[in-house]
């Protein structure tokens, strides 16, 4: 199980403002790094791509690029914004790749020649290394697990592959809205009768083997047994997710946008699901799978108030019941337009129009019940301006220095701290920074990031008090205001991670990784924050930035479980990762799956049991 320290953004308001205040305005201008290709042999003939893109955090992404067959299309700027061409008459999705991030598709709707999208992209999962002449049997992060028999990979051309693979899991959390975002492709596909209109999603994981860059799959004649965790609760009839459901299992196919349905899967018990469910099938080929149904349908006419006749609105919707199988779509649409819901389910629907007269903006929760229905969205007055996000953190900037206690050492020194602000706004005509200690800036952009010292000649206050502050000509203004303490220098953790490998039923051992700035040591602890005896597991007075370790959890974790449960066969053990230097200590948690093969298979009774992160023999 992975456990994410970084601070999750709620007070975001919808991204569609940035999608219509930034894209649409920018159909003329260039945004991003356009590669030259104007889709008609350098004139400005074609189809005008404005888009952006954000991980998961909403936060911009750079160097994110566009691409199709024939190659690289754009890459984003620093504020995840691409513009390009494509040839008049394309169809079909955009793709999308950046380097530790898991490829993105995006269905284009193209109207008068021009197209807006925007994108979320996910972290890949940590890199798991195989080989791949030995049978692989992987669990990772949210009870994600992948089992293959030995030689069975093969690359492009399909020979066999030997030598070390590098696997990567990657699950979507589709109960999180921010996660919603990270679902490649369309929610639409195709079943064995034709085209489905609309798939609500359980969860769906990209399986992913790589070597020297080049994917790689699974060779003719051979199959997989994945296991997709499920995150959701309940069917979207409002039933119970139970052991032994029937659910469909669909690929994405990345040259349409649309997932097609392929097999059948069985719901399974799994320990580190955060429902405790997975979906375990048999597949042959590896891409993104996703679990999926395909509901009855309502199409809903979505009617107007507020608008002048025949003005374009982006239309967003997405399924509000995070505890059921979701789905999210975004359209340009306008009064009268047919929207696809799924029948009896709660759907969020947001729009927003640009007009000569300002941003407007609605929004409605419907119910649909029926094959059709009715809604009308009401539009507020023109909101200018507005700050949709203002976020600011500190980072602190160290150096290495000889510990004058320790001539033989060097430890990790403060230097100072940095501010990093990032922001966007819609409708301003000026954007200002303020601080009360004289960091005035004026923005130039009505999004992007800054980062600055805090420090103004050599010294430094406790306490920042910034105002952004956005402003229109007329004297319309928002502002917000955040206050920064400066940093004590404590160790920055980056990342903390835990993947586990089950190829040898017989060997448990835990990988733990980190990222971190600023520790002169490393200490390793199960159990220090609960009401046990902690047990240490490593130290290390001059850990890497970058490291892992791997702990042997049959000799150093088994006979913690019996501290842990009482006659229990397996559970998730809390592991601290406590980072220190001379300014304090940093800490991160990180649950490792243990099994007690022993109690698992009391009583003789023959079979397989699937756990956490294991796969156990029973004889």
């Amino acid at each position: 199980m992975k456990t994410s320290i970084s601070k999750r953004i709620t007070n975001f308001h919808s991204l569609t403002l940035i999608l219509l205040a930034l894209l649409m305005a920018g159909c003329s201008g260039g945004s991003g790094k356009d590669t030259g290709n104007d889709g008609n042999d350098g004139n400005n003939e074609g189809i005008v791509v404005s888009g952006m893109v954000r991980d998961a955090n909403r936060h911009f992404l750079e160097a994110v690029e566009a691409y199709d067959d024939n190659g690289v299309l754009a890459q984003s700027d620093s504020n995840g914004h691409l513009q390009f061409r494509l040839p008049k008459g394309s169809s079909g999705p955009l793709r999308l790749r950046k380097t530790g991030y898991a490829n993105q598709t995006i269905p284009l709707q193209i109207i008068d020649d021009q197209a807006q999208f925007e994108a979320t992209m996910g972290k890949r999962g940590a890199v798991i290394s195989i080989d791949p002449t030995q049978p692989v049997d992987v669990a990772s992060t949210h009870g994600t697990r992948v089992s293959l028999p030995a030689n069975a990979l093969v690359d492009a051309d399909g020979n066999p592959v030997s030598g070390n693979v590098d696997l990567t899991i990657t699950p979507v959390d589709v109960s999180s809205d921010d996660e919603l975002g990270v679902f490649p492709g369309a929610f639409a596909g195709e079943d064995a009768d034709g085209v489905v209109p609309l798939i609500l999603s359980y969860g769906t994981v990209e399986y992913r083997f790589t070597q020297d860059g080049k994917e790689l799959n699974l060779a003719a004649g051979q199959s997989a047994e994945i296991e997709l965790p499920i995150f959701v609760e309940n069917h979207p009839d409002g039933s119970s997710i139970d052991v032994g459901d029937a659910g469909a299992l669909w690929y994405l196919d990345e040259v349409t946008g649309l997932w097609k349905q392929e097999g059948m899967g069985t719901v399974v018990e799994s320990v580190a699901s955060p429902t405790g469910l997975a979906l375990r099938a048999n597949v042959g080929h590896f891409s993104w799978w996703n679990h999926d149904i395909a509901p009855e349908i309502c199409m809903l006419t979505i009617n107007t108030s507020g608008l002048r006749s025949g003005t374009e609105f982006i239309l967003k919707g997405k399924t509000e019941i995070r505890s059921y199988p979701r789905s999210a779509s975004t359209k340009v649409s306008e009064s009268g337009a047919e929207y696809i819901t799924p029948r009896g389910n709660q759907v969020e629907l947001s729009a927003t129009a640009n007009t000569n007269e300002g941003i407007f903006e609605a929004s409605q929760t419907v119910t649909c019940n029926g094959e059709t229905g009715t809604t009308t969205l009401v539009f507020d007055n023109p909101t200018v301006p507005l700050i949709n996000y203002f976020e600011g953190r500190t980072l602190p900037r160290f150096s290495l220095e000889l510990d004058p206690d320790d001539s033989d050492n060097t430890r990790w020194v403060l230097d100072g701290q940095d501010a990093i602000f990032d922001w966007v706004v819609t409708g301003a005509d000026r954007v200002m920074l303020v601080s009360d200690q004289g960091h005035d800036t004026t923005l130039g952009n009505n999004s992007g990031s800054v980062q600055f010292p805090l420090e103004l000649n050599g010294s430094h206050a406790d306490e920042y008090q910034f105002t952004l502050i956005a402003e229109t000509v007329d004297g319309g203004e928002d502002r917000i205001v955040k206050v920064l303490q400066y940093g004590d220098g404590k160790p920055v953790i980056h990342s903390a991670d835990v993947w586990q490998d089950a190829s040898d039923e017989n060997v448990q051992a835990a990988t733990l990784s980190w990222e971190v700035e600023g520790a002169d040591s490393i200490q390793i602890w199960v159990g220090i924050n609960d009401d046990v005896s902690p047990l240490l597991l490593l130290e290390d007075n001059d850990p890497p930035q970058t490291g892992a370790t791997v702990i042997d959890t049959v000799q150093k974790l088994l006979p913690f479980l019996g501290e842990w449960c009482d006659n229990c066969g397996a559970a998730n053990l809390p592991v601290t990762l406590l980072f220190t230097n001379q300014y304090g200590t940093s800490e991160a948690t990180v649950y490792v799956s243990v099994y007690d093969p022993r109690l698992l298979c009391a009583g003789g009774e023959a079979g397989r049991s699937v756990t956490t992160a294991m796969r156990v023999i029973c004889e």
